[in-house]
């Protein structure tokens, strides 16, 4: 994978948990240490759709790579 500028401010190692909910994006890591991103209906739809269309990537890759 890649390294982008967001691995800068939540290194995987740490931060590995994500939750959301209509108010809160919360990404945390095992010490409960949490950033929380305020949602509003135009981001969770934006990430709605980023989530869709990495399900597909993956999905794409997993195809090409089994044969």
């Amino acid at each position: 994978m890649n390294k982008t500028k967001l691995d800068d401010f939540f290194p995987m190692e740490e931060y590995e948990c994500v939750s959301i909910n209509k108010e809160y994006l919360i990404i945390s890591n095992r010490n409960r240490e949490c950033i929380k991103i305020a949602m509003t209906q135009d981001l969770l739809i934006r990430l709605n759709k980023e989530i869709a269309v990495a399900l597909v990537e993956e999905s794409n890759d997993d195809k090409y790579n089994s044969r």
